[in-house]
């Protein structure tokens, strides 16, 4: 059954140019990670991973406030490959400072498929703020993540919306330090439309941005492993044939 399988913040600093969130873990093939990079001044100059994958930015980079406004954003997922100690990196250019990353490791489907997307840019300062509605998802069974940025200047307590049973994500709210943002998630299995909801404690411009992925459940979560007496270590997958040979199993290891 695909879950949220780690969460993990990285953030630059004031006068930094790039920011490294921690571990992810270690990816399986086909688990899906969904992050979010923010930052103050400058422009954008890449995203990357430490398995090498190619990320996919979701709509378009934002500017909380629009037109010049020196806040920034991106939204973007990545299909993985095995990968041990995963990790996500944000580089602005040397004008740019307070870079972030949140990013957050899905586990347990197969078949990751970006449906629809919804973004609010309003220009104005809140304590909470909604993406807007997606359009109507083409499968009822999919995974929500909600993605919210805001201005840098005040430490940020995030709170996901009450209008579906978000979980909070990968959250990096420490504002005195670089872009605040946070994600959420949902694990959907009705059809309909969408919206990622947030409050948060200080009045800022924001942004806030929601993705749905369509996804079949299994696959993921590394290969599982019993151990059989005698001492001998087989797949999960080999269990019948080993039960059907009179072997009996005395449990599972990591």
């Amino acid at each position: 059954m695909a879950s949220l399988a780690a969460s993990a913040t990285g953030a630059g600093g004031g006068g930094s140019a790039t920011a490294t969130s921690g571990s992810l873990g270690s990816a399986s093939a086909g688990d899906l990670v969904v992050l979010t990079c923010g930052w103050y001044l400058g422009t954008f100059v890449s995203v990357s991973d430490s398995g090498g994958h190619t990320l996919t930015l979701i709509g378009s980079e934002v500017a909380l406030g629009g037109g010049s406004a020196q806040f920034k954003r991106r939204y973007y997922f990545v299909v993985t490959t095995p990968t041990v100690g995963l990790t996500v990196t944000l580089t602005i250019n040397a004008t740019g400072t307070y870079p972030t990353v949140a990013a957050d490791r899905f586990t347990g489907g197969t078949g990751w498929t970006l449906d629809q997307t919804a973004v609010a840019n309003p220009g104005s300062a809140a304590t909470s703020g909604s993406s807007g509605a997606t359009g109507t998802r083409g499968t009822a069974t999919q995974l929500l993540v909600g993605s919210v940025s805001t201005a840098h200047t005040n430490d940020t307590t995030f709170t996901p919306g009450a209008n579906v049973a978000w979980t909070a994500g990968a959250t990096y709210g420490t504002g005195t330090v670089s872009v605040p943002v946070a994600q959420e998630y949902f694990f959907a299995s009705s059809a309909g439309t969408d919206a990622a909801e947030w409050s948060w404690t200080t009045a800022q411009v924001w942004a806030a941005s929601i993705a749905t992925f369509s996804y079949t459940d299994g696959g993921g979560g590394g290969g599982e492993e019993l151990t059989w007496l005698p001492q001998q270590r087989v797949a999960a997958g080999r269990a019948g044939r080993m039960v059907a040979s009179g072997m009996t199993p005395l449990g599972r290891v990591a």
